[in-house]
């Protein structure tokens, strides 16, 4: 479907696009998966904080990179990224994940039989 959209001009792809694209799916997919890491942790109340910053953080910077700065479409993308990127540090540094992702923990044992269960 891209294909024949872009055979009629319907839409136009730029490279700069593209990068948001994928750097805002990036952010979103670390940000989710901390996210449920964090609430199987049961440390729900840091969620729901990082839930409220997001949002304030996005609409923060909507208003500043849309009607200040005017940049337009640019501009509201980058606040999405920028939102993610607040509410993935506060979930980091606040639910103390480091320490979990070492890698010096890998249970193989473990790994196996996930794997072999699914």
């Amino acid at each position: 479907m891209l294909i024949t959209l872009k055979r009629f001009d319907a839409v136009k792809l730029d490279t700069g696009y593209i990068l948001f694209l994928l750097f805002s799916y990036i952010t979103g997919t670390v940000e989710n998966l901390i996210s449920v890491y964090l609430k199987s942790k049961n440390k729900m109340k840091l969620v729901a904080l990082c839930g409220f910053v997001n949002t304030f953080v996005k609409c923060l910077s909507n208003v500043i990179l849309l009607l200040i700065v005017k940049m337009g479409i640019n501009g509201y993308m980058l606040s999405q990224i920028v939102g993610s990127i607040v509410s993935i540090t506060i979930m980091t540094v606040g639910g103390k994940i480091v320490p979990d992702i070492i890698i010096g923990k890998w249970d193989s044992h473990v790994a196996r039989t996930m794997v072999a269960y699914s």
